[in-house]
């Protein structure tokens, strides 16, 4: 490890030590940790960065197995496509479908990751900023202000980083590819990888049979006690119709559910919601120590940027991990100066988020968020109010049959 840290500095590649995957951990010791191998060790981090042997030297005698990071962008004259393979996601193959009908990719120095690849390419001289999943789905790009785990480092699935051919020489970003770096947002809207779900979770899929009480049972939780609305509630059921429905219902039936949980009254502002109010973990926004310091983009982002940043983050989770694809109401959300200021330094703020069609509009979408909010959404159903919502749903299915139940005269209450 330390003699390709040197090897990496004597490139004019500034490194700094990483933590180390550990027994399917992390060196961290902290078990809330979801970056294992792949956070700095030191107090600094990416602003430790250096080329200097004497700290490197330091560095690794302190912790010989610590994994090695590469500083990124205008100091070691690189930039990184990241391709992640994982989870049902396919970033080398989203990658050469854009690419074949735009020119292809090079051939450059390319490094194979725990579960993907990243493909080093010369810096452009213009400025690069980090993104995620901005190219095509499970494509990142690490440029000024960011970093990448650098072989013969641990990937916390036991594979070492490796490079494919470490005498290939660097190639020159294609003009293509510079072109949908370093575009804007609004201008990426027509990227085949649009409409691309990814919000997987580790719970098992809803097979035929539940999959409309399921639903109906989630939308009960959404109105009654979080006074959601119709286009909320639909938002949330067809990305959980999209992620666990094994098939996925058609949307107008899905669309029909939403429509039915409204029929029910919102409890939000009754006493006895008010209570409960607190109780519901959808209601705490997740915020996450080591992933906020771990965050390459966040390092680079202004203090005003900062804001922005936190301030849709808490919008996107009250709405399921999404926001609105749309800049006149995004820059009142993050209480933007002006409109201008907003759309022009934006990038940065958005590039966690992917911009996908549901029910036909348009919307930015946090992959990991919306995730975590499903699987939030689903362990709370089952933990509480399970009855209740049986019962609901149960009510819902003979009403979309056109059928009467016998104890329909007095509605089940909401999940409570």
């Amino acid at each position: 490890m330390l003699a390709a840290a040197l090897g990496y500095a004597k490139r004019g590649w500034p490194v700094f030590p990483l933590h180390t995957p550990l027994h399917g951990g992390c060196s961290c010791k902290l078990a809330a940790c979801t970056a294992a191998g792949k956070h700095p060790r030191t107090m600094n981090g990416l602003s430790d960065a250096t080329t200097n042997e004497i700290r490197i030297r330091a560095w690794w005698t302190k912790w010989p197995d610590a994994n090695v990071g590469i500083a990124t962008g205008s100091p070691a004259d690189i930039i990184v496509v990241d391709m992640d393979n994982k989870r049902g996601v396919n970033g080398s193959g989203n990658l050469a479908a854009l690419s074949s009908s735009l020119g292809g990719i090079p051939e450059t120095l390319t490094a194979t990751t725990g579960c993907g690849e990243h493909l080093f390419f010369k810096h452009p001289g213009a400025l690069v900023r980090n993104n995620t999943s901005k190219l095509a789905h499970g494509v990142d790009v690490r440029g000024d202000g960011g970093y990448v785990v650098a072989p013969p480092s641990m990937h916390v699935n036991g594979n070492r980083y490796t490079w494919k051919d470490q005498e290939q020489q660097l190639a020159a970003v294609p003009d293509w590819l510079l072109a949908r770096i370093i575009a804007k947002r609004e201008e990426m809207m027509t990227t085949p990888d649009i409409g691309e779900h990814n919000a997987s979770t580790d719970t098992p899929m809803v097979n035929e049979g539940t999959r409309n009480d399921t639903l109906y049972k989630l939308g009960c939780a959404l109105r009654g006690q979080h006074g959601k609305e119709r286009d909320d509630i639909l938002t949330v059921l067809l990305e959980y119709n999209a992620a666990k429905c094994n098939p996925p219902l058609e949307q107008p039936e899905v669309v029909a559910i939403a429509e039915s949980v409204c029929q029910h009254a919102a409890e939000l502002n009754t006493k006895r919601s008010g209570k409960r109010l607190e109780h519901s973990p959808l209601y705490w926004f997740p915020f996450n120590t080591r992933e906020w310091f771990a965050d390459q983009n966040l390092a680079i982002m202004t203090d005003v940027q900062t804001g922005w940043y936190i301030r849709l983050k808490a919008f996107a989770w009250d709405d399921g991990g999404f926001l609105p694809a749309d800049h006149d109401r995004l820059w009142r959300l993050a209480r933007a100066k002006s409109r201008k200021v907003f759309v022009r330094d934006c990038e940065l703020v958005l590039a966690e988020y992917d911009l996908v069609e549901v029910n036909g509009e348009f919307r930015f979408k946090h992959p990991t968020m919306a995730a975590r909010y499903l699987k939030t959404l689903e362990d709370w159903m089952k933990k509480k109010g399970a009855g209740d919502a049986s019962k609901a749903a149960r009510q819902a299915r003979f009403e979309m049959q056109g059928l009467v139940e016998t104890e329909s005269a007095n509605r089940t209450p909401l999940v409570p």
